[in-house]
C-alpha cells in the first residue's frame, strides 16, 4: 500500500462548506424559501426598472439553484414557478406592444428551463453520478470502480479519491470519464 493510497483511506471526516449544506427536512425550510421568494422579488424590481432593452431572465435562475441545492425539489418548483409569474409581469409591463399571448408562450418556456433547472439540481444531490453498488463500492454505468464511497464523503472528495485511485493504477481515465463529471 502506497502512501497515498493510505491516507485515502484514512480520511473518514468530509470538510463540510457552503456546498455540502442540506436544510431539507429541518425547520429552516419555509423561512429560507420565503427569502429565496423575496430574491425573486428583488430580481423582478430590476428587471421591471430597466426596461425592455435588459433582459434579466438569467438571474432568476439564481434562487431556483439556491434552493434546489439547499432546500430541495419542492422549495425549488415554488421559486420556479414564482420566478416565471415575477418573468412574465415584467415581461408584460415592459414590453406592451407585444401581444399577451407571445408574453405567455415564452413564459412557459421560460418556466420549463427554471423547473428544469431545479429538477436536474436535485435529482444530481439525491442520486449523484457515482452510484454505490450493493459492495459499497462505487459504480458508473455499470462498471465497478474500486473506490470506496465511504459514509458521508462530499461528491468533490468522491470525485478526487476516484481521480487518485485509478491515476494511481494507471488506468485509463476516460473510460470513466462520466463517472467524475
Amino acid at each position: 500500500m502506497t502512501q497515498r493510497s493510505a491516507a485515502l483511506r484514512a480520511q473518514t471526516a468530509p470538510a463540510r462548506g457552503l456546498r455540502d449544506i442540506d436544510l431539507r427536512g429541518q425547520r429552516q425550510v419555509i423561512p429560507l424559501t420565503l427569502v429565496a421568494a423575496l430574491g425573486v422579488g428583488a430580481i423582478w424590481l430590476v428587471d421591471v426598472s430597466t426596461g425592455p432593452e435588459y433582459g434579466f431572465a438569467i438571474f432568476y435562475l439564481i434562487p431556483i439553484g439556491l434552493a434546489s441545492w439547499w432546500l430541495g425539489r419542492y422549495p425549488a418548483m415554488i421559486i420556479a414557478l414564482l420566478s416565471t409569474v415575477a418573468w412574465i409581469f415584467a415581461e408584460a409591463a415592459n414590453r406592451v406592444s407585444v401581444p399577451l399571448s407571445a408574453v405567455l408562450w415564452n413564459g412557459l418556456t421560460r418556466a420549463a428551463i427554471f423547473i428544469m433547472l431545479g429538477l436536474l439540481i436535485d435529482q444530481d444531490l439525491n442520486t449523484g453520478r457515482l452510484l454505490e453498488g450493493p459492495d459499497g463500492k462505487a459504480q458508473c454505468a455499470g462498471q465497478a470502480s474500486e473506490v470506496s464511497l465511504g459514509a458521508g464523503l462530499s461528491k468533490k472528495t468522491i470525485r478526487d479519491n476516484f481521480l487518485a485511485r485509478f491515476t494511481e493504477q494507471g488506468d485509463d481515465l476516460s473510460v470513466h470519464f462520466v463517472c467524475i463529471l
